[in-house]
C-alpha cells in the first residue's frame, strides 16, 4: 500500500475543513443576504470556497509530475508554535486589547520560522493590528477592546 502524496492530503484537508465549517455555519446560523449578512454568511462562504479550492487541487494533483513522496513529516515545533499563538490571542484579547494581543500572537507565531527576525515580526504584528482595527472595530463596529482596560478608562 502506497502512502498518499502530500498534495492529496492537503486537498482532502481543505475539502474536509471547508466543508465542515460551511455545513455548521449553514445549519446553525442565519445566512442573511449580501447586503444584510447574518452570522453564518461569511463562514459558510469561506468554507465553500476552501472546499472548492481543495477539490480543484485534488483534481489537478494527478497531472503534476515529480518524485513520489515517501513519507509525511510533521514538523512539531512550528505546529505547536502556531497553535500556541492562536491560543495566546484568544486568551489575551479581552484583557490586553486588539493591538497587544495581535502583536503578541504574531511574535509567537513568527518563532515557527527558523529565520525569525524581531524587527520584521514586530512590523507585521503592528500592521495586522492596524488592519484588524480598521476592519473589525472601525469598519464592522464590533465591540472588541482595542487597548488594555486600564488604558481605555
Amino acid at each position: 500500500m502506497s502512502l498518499l502524496r502530500k498534495s492529496t492530503l492537503t486537498s482532502l484537508l481543505f475539502i474536509g475543513v471547508g466543508g465542515v465549517f460551511a455545513v455548521i455555519a449553514w445549519l446553525h446560523h442565519p445566512l442573511g443576504t449580501p447586503s444584510s449578512m447574518g452570522r453564518g454568511f461569511f463562514p459558510s462562504w469561506v468554507g465553500l470556497i476552501l472546499a472548492a479550492l481543495g477539490t480543484i487541487m485534488l483534481l489537478a494533483a494527478p497531472k503534476r509530475e515529480g518524485p513520489d513522496e515517501e513519507a509525511i513529516v510533521i514538523a512539531l515545533r512550528p505546529l505547536v508554535t502556531i497553535i500556541a499563538s492562536v491560543v495566546a490571542f484568544g486568551l489575551t484579547l479581552p484583557s490586553l486589547g486588539l493591538y497587544a494581543a495581535t502583536l503578541l500572537s504574531v511574535l509567537i507565531a513568527s518563532r515557527a520560522d527558523p529565520a525569525f527576525r524581531l524587527g520584521a515580526a514586530t512590523a507585521l504584528g503592528l500592521a495586522l493590528a492596524l488592519a484588524g482595527h480598521a476592519v473589525f472595530i472601525a469598519g464592522l463596529g464590533l465591540p472588541v477592546p482595542a487597548w488594555p482596560g486600564i488604558l481605555s478608562n
